[in-house]
């Protein structure tokens, strides 16, 4: 079978791939290989400025695909994760189905934690891979995520739907996909239990859409309210100063008349 010159240098980029990662590379230059369904790359840079900012600004589609073949020619201009800058998340969903919390709320997600950044390129491969492929064998998987961080990355499996079944079924595939030992620990959280407490990197704090932001027209008003009050408070004061006229009763030419009563005494000798 005659390789594409990108399925070459991919198995020159990847040689410690599985068995099962090199037959997905492999690609004929007339055949192409449909996937059971389309999907999309996202990704999410670090929000810059306002922390709490809504999430879904800082997201970005960078392409959908539905064929092997259209896969890698997005997947060869990907930067590869150990490159990727901390605070952010390359995510792969199916359809148009965008990483949110709110898109599932019923679901979750199966966590693998990585603080070595030598084992994740080829990690992520491979839960990429087995998503696209359909090897984890579980319809209610919409999609993978890498999130890249200062201290420890994570790899996460979303789920539409979860229950006790589903989560040993899908765990136990991804130590397989993965050659992960026993010990290794798989975290699971659910999107409903994410969604009820704040998140504590607020940068990463999903919030539903940007009318979650205020526009600064709504704010405007009460500005101007304020200011229309500071206003009218300094034509208050000119009002107090109208108590200055009324001492001006206190005068002093009344006493004067008193001594004119002592003067009429006076006149009662002459007589």
């Amino acid at each position: 079978l005659e390789l594409s010159f990108s399925a070459f240098s991919a198995l020159l980029w990847f040689p410690k791939s599985s068995e099962k990662t090199r037959n997905l590379i492999k690609m004929s230059h007339t055949t192409e290989h449909p996937l059971e369904t389309p999907w999309t790359f996202w990704f999410k840079h670090p929000a810059a400025g306002d922390r709490t900012t809504a999430y879904e600004l800082f997201l970005h589609n960078m392409g959908t695909f539905k064929t092997v073949e259209e896969f890698w020619h997005h997947y060869v201009h990907l930067a590869r994760p150990h490159l990727i800058q901390d605070h952010c998340l390359l995510a792969c969903f199916r359809g148009n189905q965008r990483p949110m919390w709110e898109a599932f709320p019923d679901g979750g997600q199966v966590i693998l934690k990585i603080r070595r950044k030598n084992f994740l390129d080829l990690l992520w491969e491979e839960l990429l891979f087995a998503a696209i492929g359909e090897e984890f064998g579980e319809p209610e998987v919409v999609g993978v995520a890498l999130s890249v961080r200062q201290k420890e990355d994570t790899l996460s499996v979303w789920l539409k739907n979860i229950n006790k079944s589903i989560l040993m079924r899908l765990q136990m595939r991804i130590r397989a996909i993965l050659n992960l030992d026993e010990t290794v620990p798989l975290e699971v959280k659910s999107n409903a239990q994410q969604l009820s407490q704040p998140s504590k990197s607020p940068a990463m704090t999903p919030i539903a859409g940007p009318a979650a932001i205020p526009p600064m027209s709504a704010a405007m008003p009460a500005l101007a309210e304020t200011k229309v009050k500071e206003a009218e408070v300094p034509k208050e004061k000119p009002a107090e100063a109208t108590p200055k006229p009324e001492e001006k009763p206190a005068e002093a030419p009344k006493p004067a008349e008193a001594p004119k009563e002592e003067a009429k005494p006076a006149a009662a000798p002459s007589s």
